[in-house]
């Protein structure tokens, strides 16, 4: 889909509590780090059914090895500079980065990584079931309350078998792995939450869009209901402060952020939907502010490289613990070294897959040309294509850089050359 600011916006606000978890640990809150790994998640699986989902309605096939590839060009580059990293650090042993570079194990920060290359494999499923087989209003609403309703199941469930998964971790490979499983699959709806936000807002929602805007543009209650979603986690942990430190209450315990995350996973689905076409109002404005633009360009890499850097720096002072300077230290070296990536490692990659693999649709595409004149005179070889403009019948234009494989055919009848259409011979 089309870059849009607010949605990288929101990026940043996410790994900005990754941050906020990993250097400002909150020792009597519920942690923020989890939230902002679920709306990692969703904003993730949004854009790439996005992505994917207009593919297939405009073309009607997905590009499966493409995908993929491009997935992997855009994953493993950090990846690998990470693992190499940890290594140095002495923050992962040799063993252990190769189970996290083949997805076998899900430790530390990788588990993140290991829940969403998995479910990247799902996406298309999610988007040819949708195009093909739930077409209708009925049959989409059951189908996502089903789901709904048996993911808040297996999250009470797991919530149950914590203590005997949390056992899992110390028991060597291959066992270890199901654990590591086990976390994908209590992630995978929150991935899933995501792909409905995304098939919803393209089928129902964009194509209706000027409505939409003129009516949310007349009052400001979205762009006031995606603040409350966005600051809901802030307000919870602010909530259960006041409750410990004012009236004795420790609700700690009874709280469980996984089962909060499917929660605030649905939410957060409905925020990025409303932002989408309510482009006009506060929230997007808010996330749009150069802060978050900044964090959310660097945050794949800052997310990977946050806690490597700080162990350097607990290494270089001789610390056992962080204070003040290693943190202010360890997130001015991170800024830079993410920027850096961002600008030499993450780009190359993304416009190399983009050569890499454009497939033959999108190639017309980009090769289509507008043609706004009256008459063609020579149509036979489209590398010399010469055009007479309708005003000045010395006007001539050549186009150079047209595939030899490329034809045009034009509507005789109607002379339409506004719009011609271009097919392989």
């Amino acid at each position: 889909m089309d870059y849009q600011k607010s949605l990288n916006g929101l990026r940043g606000f996410a790994f900005l509590q990754v941050l906020i978890e990993h250097y400002l640990i909150p020792i009597f809150l519920l942690p923020t780090g989890v939230f902002g790994v679920n709306l990692f998640f969703v904003l993730s699986s949004f854009l790439l059914t996005s992505i994917l989902y207009k593919q297939i309605k405009k073309y009607g096939e997905i590009k499966i090895c493409n995908y993929i590839m491009k997935r992997i060009l855009r994953i493993y580059p950090c990846l690998l500079i990470s693992l190499i990293l940890e290594v140095l650090v002495q923050r992962l042993t040799e063993s252990e980065t190769v189970e996290i570079f083949f997805l076998i194990s899900a430790k530390s920060i990788y588990w993140t990584i290991f829940s969403e290359m998995r479910s990247y494999v799902f996406i298309p499923l999610f988007v040819l079931l949708f195009y093909k087989y739930l077409v209708n209003v009925r049959s989409r609403v059951l189908f996502i309350s089903s789901f709904f309703i048996i993911s808040l199941i297996w999250h009470i469930f797991v919530t149950f078998v914590e203590g005997y998964k949390m056992n899992l971790r110390n028991i060597p490979f291959p066992i270890n792995s199901i654990y590591a499983n086990l976390i994908f699959i209590n992630f995978f709806p929150i991935f899933a939450f995501g792909s409905f936000a995304a098939i919803i807002n393209e089928d129902y929602l964009s194509p209706n869009y000027k409505f939409l805007e003129y009516f949310t543009i007349k009052n400001y209650f979205f762009g006031i209901l995606s603040y409350i979603i966005l600051f809901a986690h802030i307000i919870l942990i602010i909530s259960v402060a006041i409750f410990k430190y004012v009236f004795g209450i420790n609700l700690e315990n009874s709280i469980s952020t996984e089962n909060l995350s499917l929660i605030f996973s649905l939410l957060y689905s409905i925020m990025i939907i409303l932002m989408n076409f309510t482009k006009e109002n506060l929230i997007n404005k808010f996330l749009e502010m150069k802060i978050f633009i900044f964090l959310g360009n660097i945050s794949f890499p800052g997310y990977l490289f946050n806690l490597s850097i700080t162990k350097f720096y607990m290494h270089f002072f001789n610390m056992k613990n962080t204070n003040l300077i290693t943190i202010i230290i360890s997130l001015l070296t991170l800024m830079l070294f993410c920027y850096f990536i961002h600008h030499t490692v993450e780009i190359y990659f993304i416009n190399l897959s983009k050569k890499l693999f454009l497939n033959t649709n999108e190639l017309i595409e980009k090769e289509r040309i507008t043609i706004n004149s009256t008459e063609i005179l020579s149509n036979e070889h489209p590398k010399n294509i010469v055009l007479k403009d309708g005003k000045n019948d010395n006007i001539e234009k050549g186009y150079e850089k047209i595939p030899n494989n490329i034809y045009f055919s034009i509507n005789s009848d109607t002379k339409d050359f506004s719009t011609p259409n271009i097919s392989y011979k």
